[in-house]
């Protein structure tokens, strides 16, 4: 999984399709897999959906 990484601190993301890009933030304790349904509708629609 692709991830950004800075001294302590880890951030995974996911990126799925092309087009114009929708940026989908998880609160803290929540990962981005809540956002599974709305990533594969977007990207369908021929957004870039980022979570």
């Amino acid at each position: 999984m692709p991830y950004f990484e800075n001294d302590d601190v880890r951030l995974i993301y996911k990126d799925w399709g092309t087009g114009r890009p929708v940026v989908l933030l998880a609160s803290a304790g929540m990962s981005s897999d809540f956002w599974q349904y709305q990533l594969v509708d977007l990207s369908e629609r021929g957004l870039r959906c980022i979570a």
